[in-house]
C-alpha cells in the first residue's frame, strides 16, 4: 500500500498527488507493532512527513525498462542561456 496526499508546492506542477514520505525520526514509531491507536498514527503521518522535494531533470532514457543504470538518474546539465537541456549520459 502506498499512502498518498495532496501534492506540495514543490511537485504540484507534475501531479496533484504525492506519496507520503516519513522523516527518518518517525520510522521507529511507524514500525512499532504496539502503535495501534488511530489518533496517534494519524498524528504521526501529519507531523513527521516530508512535504517539499528536490527535483532535477533526468534523461528520458529512464522511461525505458531495459535502461537499468544509475547513470540515467544523474541530473542533466541545463544550458540556461539557450534554454535547452544537454544530456550527460550516453545514448541507448
Amino acid at each position: 500500500m502506498i499512502i498518498t496526499l495532496e501534492a506540495s508546492y514543490s511537485v504540484m506542477d507534475v501531479y496533484s498527488r504525492m506519496p507520503l514520505i516519513l522523516k527518518s525520526e518517525a520510522y521507529e514509531r511507524w514500525l512499532d507493532p504496539d502503535n495501534m491507536e488511530p489518533a496517534k498514527i494519524e498524528e504521526l503521518l501529519h507531523t513527521t512527513c516530508l512535504r517539499e522535494l528536490k527535483r532535477s531533470p533526468v534523461s528520458r532514457l529512464v522511461n525505458r525498462v531495459e535502461n537499468n543504470s544509475r547513470e540515467f538518474m544523474e541530473p542533466l546539465k541545463v544550458n540556461v542561456s539557450a534554454g535547452s537541456r544537454e544530456s550527460n549520459t550516453k545514448k541507448a
